[in-house]
């Protein structure tokens, strides 16, 4: 099944596929001196209802065209989609049970940075208390300068705590 919006090939991950797909290094450019920077947001979704409530975290993260979505499970993937707007994107994650959202505003150099961080969890062991999806998302959120803590928690409890740091938040 395909996501409207979505420009990657094969399955939606947002569709409840397991399909995955390495997101790849970039290089994070950095700025002319008096370069004008656009800035733009990274989000942090969760789906609440998901690991017996203790939730789930995913981030989305602009890329210059679009967005994309990253997702860091149990089999040590992550789960990459690209879309062609954040609109696109965050009506996939509602589809996809995922119901709040909260995010930051971030230069484009910043949200390199962010998708280099959350791409380099592919692959690796996945630790329930130590490594997970939440980590993966505050290391991208981390990467991209925002100013968002990591409590050591749940997903469900991160999302709160970092309720007062982002710019804003919505429900899905």
């Amino acid at each position: 099944m395909s996501v409207p919006g979505a420009s990657s090939p094969g399955t939606s991950p947002l569709s409840g596929s397991s399909s995955s797909s390495s997101g790849g290094r970039t290089i994070t450019p950095t700025p002319a001196p008096g370069a004008v920077v656009t800035p733009t947001a990274i989000y942090h979704i969760i789906d609440v209802k998901a690991v017996e409530g203790a939730g789930h975290s995913a981030v989305i993260i602009p890329n210059g065209r679009g967005c994309t979505y990253y997702s860091y499970a149990g089999d040590g993937r992550v789960t990459v989609m690209n879309f062609n707007n954040i609109r696109d994107a965050l009506a996939a994650a509602k589809g996809a049970r995922y119901t709040h959202e909260q995010h930051w505003r971030v230069s484009p150099y910043d949200a390199a940075s962010a998708r280099d961080a959350a791409a380099a969890y592919d692959r690796t062991e996945y630790n329930v208390a130590t490594h997970n999806c939440w980590n993966m998302v505050y290391d991208a959120l981390k990467a991209a300068g925002t100013n968002a803590e990591n409590y050591q928690q749940t997903p469900n409890l991160e999302f709160l705590r970092n309720s007062i740091l982002a710019d804003g938040e919505s429900e899905l």
